[in-house]
C-alpha cells in the first residue's frame, strides 16, 4: 500500500502530515473526491464568500500527483441584479 496527502489549500488548513494508506493511485481519486465532498457539505454556507480552494494529492515523496479546484463564481448578470446582494 502507498501513503498518500491530502493537502487542502485554501490559506488556512494545515497541510496532511499524517496521510492516508490506500491500494492504489484509483482509490487516492476516489478517496479525494469524497473528502471533498465532505468539506463541500460542512463548509457551504461560506463556500461562496470564500472563493476558491482546492485539494491538492501528493505521495510521501511530496509529487503532486493531481489536484482538484473548486471555485464558486456568481454570474455577472446575477451581481447586477439590485435584489441580490453582490458576492
Amino acid at each position: 500500500m502507498a501513503r498518500y496527502f491530502f493537502h487542502t489549500r485554501d490559506g488556512r488548513t494545515p497541510p496532511d502530515a499524517e496521510g492516508s494508506e490506500l491500494p492504489s493511485l484509483e482509490a487516492a481519486r476516489v478517496e479525494a473526491v469524497r473528502m471533498s465532498g465532505e468539506l463541500l457539505k460542512w463548509h457551504a454556507e461560506t463556500f461562496w464568500k470564500e472563493g476558491e480552494w482546492s485539494l491538492e494529492v501528493t505521495d510521501d515523496t511530496g509529487l503532486t500527483l493531481f489536484t482538484l479546484h473548486f471555485v464558486a463564481i456568481t454570474a455577472p448578470a446575477i451581481r447586477k441584479r439590485p435584489d441580490r446582494p453582490a458576492s
